[in-house]
């Protein structure tokens, strides 16, 4: 796997702060560099990423449980967003329901990451998810 020497800008939209801090345990585990960024609620999120100042964010990992507005609500205003329709985006939830995760990958989630119970299994996966999004994946071009 290749190794990116750019930093790696993720845009954590999460209210758990138990979640926010294995989050930053995976960051720090990623072998290349990564900033994160958090926001803890729908609203701030939305407000973030319709700044035209907003800091270059190559993912979001997004919660779909969140205060003032959901994740699903804010994943429906990335998808149709020209700007920020390409931006890769991927769900991280609890749920398990497959009507729920048919409609995040119906409304353009690029994944679906249940979140597990196991504190070092979640650490693992969104790891190896950066990783993967840092390394191997051939981002598209920012109109963002």
């Amino acid at each position: 796997m290749k190794k990116s020497t750019k930093t790696f800008q993720v845009l954590l939209v999460e209210d758990s702060a138990l979640d926010i801090r294995l989050v930053e345990q995976a960051v720090s585990e990623c072998s290349s560099p990564v900033r994160l960024h958090v926001l803890k609620d729908g609203e701030s999120a939305s407000l973030y990423l319709t700044q035209e100042q907003m800091t270059e964010i190559d993912m979001i990992l997004l919660d779909l449980n969140l205060p003032r507005k959901t994740g699903m609500e804010l994943l429906g205003e990335i998808r149709s967003s020209p700007r920020l329709k390409l931006l890769p985006t991927v769900v991280l939830s609890t749920t398990n329901d497959k009507e729920q995760i048919e409609e995040v990958y119906a409304k353009g989630a690029n994944a679906f990451l249940q979140k597990p119970i196991d504190a070092m299994v979640f650490i693992e996966r969104v790891r190896d998810l950066l990783q993967f999004w840092m390394c191997s994946a051939s981002l598209p071009p920012r109109p963002f």
